[in-house]
C-alpha cells in the first residue's frame, strides 16, 4: 500500500444508541451529516489535520492499531450542547475529555506525519453546522437532549473521506484484545 490517496483521519467509534440519538437529530435538521459516521475524531479536523497523503499508509495503520491496543476502553459522557465561538458548529463537549486527549497525544506524538490544523484539539461530538443560526434555533439547538450515558468507547476507526462519503479503511478495538 502506497500513501492516503484521500482525506484520511482517525475517530473514536460511539456505541449504536448515541449514533441513532444523532443521526435522528441530523436527519430531524435536514443535515448533510446524517449520513456520516457518528464518533469523535481523534485526528484529521483539530489539534491535527488529516494524514500527511504522502506517507506509507501500510506503516500508519500499524502504528495506529498499535495505539489501539495500548488504549483500553473507557466510559464516555456528554454534556449539554455548546456552539464554537465565532462559528455555526454546534456540539456536545464530553463531560471527561482527559483519555479522549490521552488518544489524540498518542496520535499525535506517534511519528506519524499529519497536515497542519488550525484549530486546538477539542474532543467534541458535533451535532451539525449550519448556514446561518436565528435566536430561535440557536435555542433549540441548546435545548437538543444529550445523548444517555455513561457509555464505553471500545473502538478506534480509520476513514478517508471522498466528498460526504466516508470509506472505512480500518476499525480496530481498544485494548490487547
Amino acid at each position: 500500500m502506497s500513501g492516503f490517496p484521500l482525506d484520511t483521519f482517525v475517530v473514536l467509534d460511539l456505541p449504536p444508541s448515541v449514533e441513532q440519538h444523532v443521526r435522528d437529530i441530523r436527519r430531524a435538521y435536514g443535515s448533510a451529516r446524517q449520513y456520516l459516521p457518528i464518533e469523535i475524531t481523534v485526528a484529521g479536523s483539530s489539534g491535527v489535520g488529516v494524514f500527511d497523503p504522502d506517507q506509507d499508509a501500510e506503516e500508519a495503520l500499524r502504528r495506529v492499531a498499535e495505539i489501539a491496543r495500548a488504549t483500553a476502553p473507557f466510559p464516555m459522557e456528554l454534556r449539554a450542547v455548546e456552539r464554537f465561538p465565532d462559528s455555526n458548529v454546534y456540539y456536545w463537549p464530553i463531560r471527561d475529555p482527559a483519555p479522549v486527549v490521552a488518544v489524540h497525544e498518542r496520535l499525535r506524538d506517534s511519528g506519524l506525519r499529519f497536515a497542519e490544523s488550525p484549530f486546538p484539539f477539542s474532543p467534541h461530538l458535533t451535532v451539525d453546522e449550519f448556514e446561518a443560526t436565528s435566536p430561535e434555533l440557536d435555542r433549540q439547538l441548546r435545548a437538543l437532549p444529550v445523548p444517555a450515558g455513561p457509555f464505553t468507547v471500545s473502538s478506534l476507526t480509520v476513514y478517508a473521506l471522498e466528498g460526504w462519503i466516508c470509506h472505512r479503511v480500518a476499525r480496530y478495538p481498544l485494548g490487547p484484545g
